[in-house]
């Protein structure tokens, strides 16, 4: 639907006495209410470099420094870094 469509039905439905745009509310919350949104992916026990780094808010840069300085350790197939959520997180909080 275009903008001005939009704006037409929307100055309709805001013209509609309560009596009558109730039923419709009921009717779209319904219809809306319907539409299950898909189930949240279990966090995964590993993040990227760039993940930690947000977790850590600091640059990638510094991740890679931390594993080289073995505070944390590399996992993954040997190009792609990945790294234990639960060490990084322990990291964050300064128990490390």
């Amino acid at each position: 639907m275009s903008a001005p469509v939009v704006r037409a039905l929307i100055a309709e439905l805001a013209a509609l006495p309560d009596d009558e745009l109730a039923p419709l509310a009921e009717r779209l919350a319904g219809l809306v209410g319907n539409r299950s949104a898909p189930p949240p992916r279990p966090a995964s026990p590993y993040l990227t470099a760039e993940e930690a780094a947000e977790l850590l808010r600091c640059r990638r840069r510094r991740i890679y420094e931390l594993v080289g300085d073995g505070r944390l350790t590399r996992h993954g197939d040997g190009r792609r870094l990945l790294l234990r959520r639960e060490e990084v997180e322990r990291l964050a909080q300064g128990r490390m």
